[in-house]
């Protein structure tokens, strides 16, 4: 007994965590699915806004109710990036429910990240894969849950191609240059600023890998020279097509910076409590400092693991990109070229470099155990405080899009959310740190052909769509400042059809209107004007969500 004992000590010890790597991987990717597949709707701030206009662009694709959108909608011609989520999406409401199409844009965005950042790690170091779950963590960087579905998609993009890249750079052929270029082109209708980095990323790997070559045989650059020549030329033509596309949209937009408006000390706090991490609730929080300790950890190890080694790799570019990452982080604009919370969305970028440094050195097995053990337990803690708040979020979407069985096809809806949190049906808040419900309203148009009046997106300039100017509710409903988005809102909803001359509000349905909500006189203006012209005609199963139709014998007072 004794011997089976020591026996079995001895093989855990030596037992290699690589052995175990694919099998714990796929575990920690099924379980950052949970969020995706255990609620009916993945909620974020964004998203929902996506899927409607995807529904829109699907309709025009198939020519239906053309007609009824030219009136509110111009169709942007231009070659913008963030086309992507609205064609992927577009593509998938021909066949699938809004609900479905959300989870397998989700599902391809979680693969494509997790599995192209191990990739990256197999080339790197193969016997360090291991790294890529502690990189699980960032597939729900509050990019996404605010759901800016196109940057972190390009994320994961940036990986692929540069993994795709890496394992191919030596025996490239026509075929895999045309691949590589396409990934590029999808990868500026994804973002621009995910394109930049992919191409400064590629090049810096390839400069260091010149410059070490060099250094280690300063004679073989003669017989180099041609390989080198050929690698750059292949680089210069596969990128060529994105980079044209990419300087054309910055020569018709400008980069247009504005200052960011965070101190140092709160931008270095930031980075430190990975808020980027903490997404809905405070009780992440724990875990996203326990993240950052288990990286400062391997951080300083892998410093003293360097000087002690008194040797020098190509791989260390990654340690000087996370450098220069942060001096990028700290120093950047609050927005450029159209992009905006920068900070948030480019916190993760030293991280995940980082990653990929200490993916490429050489660690005794002790540490490899540690990395798994730990990203699994830190991965795994942050899913399920997050889950119940997910379930919450899609129930309460699901109440809110409870209304559209009673909305006309044909029709222009006005959502207006009181609380952009959300609550549940007992009044208490679903998410404390982000706006689930800022545009949640717009699931309701993606079963039928509705202008729905909360399309962010038409207003920005950088999607399919714009609004007709002088049909522009961000322009004609606000009153004295406010608007139907601002938190108490306000909109001079009768007011509208004769400011925009032809435009008419046939729904408005109101979220979270409670009794708190209604001790505002913003509130108390938009009820005034419901009672006038509206005629409730639904109440949702919690009275969270309600519906008011346009009195059929309303006549608006000309203004």
């Amino acid at each position: 007994m004794l011997l089976l004992m020591q026996n079995m000590k001895s093989y855990i010890l030596n037992l290699k965590p690589e052995k175990l790597e694919p099998w714990i991987f796929m575990i920690m990717v099924a379980v950052h699915l949970i969020p995706v597949f255990a609620n009916t709707y993945f909620v974020t701030g964004d998203g929902p806004c996506h899927i409607y206009n995807a529904k829109v662009l699907l309709d025009y694709w198939t020519g239906q109710n053309q007609d009824f959108y030219k009136t509110y909608y111009d169709v942007n011609y231009n070659l913008e990036p963030n086309y992507f989520s609205s064609y992927f999406f577009a593509f998938l409401l021909s066949f699938l429910p809004d609900y479905i199409a959300e989870k397998v844009f989700l599902t391809t965005y979680i693969l494509a990240f997790s599995l192209s950042i191990r990739w990256v790690l197999g080339q790197l170091n193969p016997s360090n894969k291991i790294f890529a779950l502690a990189g699980l963590p960032f597939i729900y960087q509050k990019s996404l849950q605010m759901g800016f579905f196109n940057y972190s998609m390009s994320i994961a993009l940036m990986f692929l191609i540069l993994a795709f890249w890496l394992y191919n750079r030596k025996k490239f052929t026509p075929l895999k240059q045309l691949i590589l270029s396409i990934l590029g082109v999808l990868m500026f209708f994804t973002h621009g600023g995910g394109l930049t980095m992919t191409i400064a990323l590629i090049a810096a790997v390839w400069i260091m890998g010149f410059l070490s070559g060099i250094l280690k045989e300063p004679n073989s650059w003669k017989t180099q020279f041609p390989i080198w020549k050929n690698e750059v030329i292949n680089l210069f033509l596969c990128f060529l097509p994105a980079v044209l596309l990419l300087l054309g949209y910055q020569f018709r937009k400008g980069l247009n910076p504005m200052p960011g408006n965070e101190s140092f000390v709160q931008l270095k706090e930031n980075l430190f409590n990975l808020t980027s991490l903490v997404n809905l609730s405070g009780k992440e929080e724990i875990f996203a400092s326990w993240y950052f300790y288990l990286i400062t950890f391997f951080l300083i190890s892998g410093l003293i693991l360097k000087i002690i080694l008194k040797r020098f790799s190509p791989n260390d570019v990654f340690l000087f990109l996370t450098v220069f990452a942060l001096y990028l982080y700290f120093n950047m604009p609050s927005t450029l070229a159209g992009g905006t919370i920068l900070s948030i969305r480019f916190q993760c970028i030293p991280y995940l470099m980082l990653i990929l440094w200490l993916g490429s050195l050489n660690w005794h097995n002790y540490f490899r155990w540690m990395i798994m053990i730990a990203s699994c337990f830190i991965g795994i803690g942050f899913i399920t405080v997050r889950q119940p708040i997910h379930r919450k979020a899609s129930e309460g979407a699901v109440e809110y899009t409870s209304v559209r069985k009673l909305i006309e096809d044909r029709s222009t809806v006005l959502p207006i959310s009181f609380s952009h949190n959300g609550r549940t049906p007992d009044g208490n808040v679903i998410s404390d740190r982000i706006w689930l419900f800022m545009h949640a309203g717009d699931y309701i148009g993606t079963d039928k052909s509705l202008v729905m009046l909360g399309n962010y997106e038409a207003y920005t300039g950088y999607f399919p769509f714009t609004w007709s100017w002088h049909l522009n509710p961000y322009k004609h409903l606000p009153v004295d400042g406010r608007g139907f988005e601002d938190q108490p809102p306000n909109a001079d909803i009768l007011g509208y059809p004769a400011k925009s001359e032809k435009g008419q509000i046939d729904y408005v349905v109101t979220w979270c209107l409670d009794d708190s909500a209604r001790e505002f006189e913003t509130t108390k203006n938009i009820l005034l004007q419901l009672e006038e012209a509206y005629d409730l005609i639904y109440t949702s199963s919690n009275g969270l969500a309600m519906l008011y139709k346009l009195k059929s014998d309303y006549k608006p007072t000309s203004q």
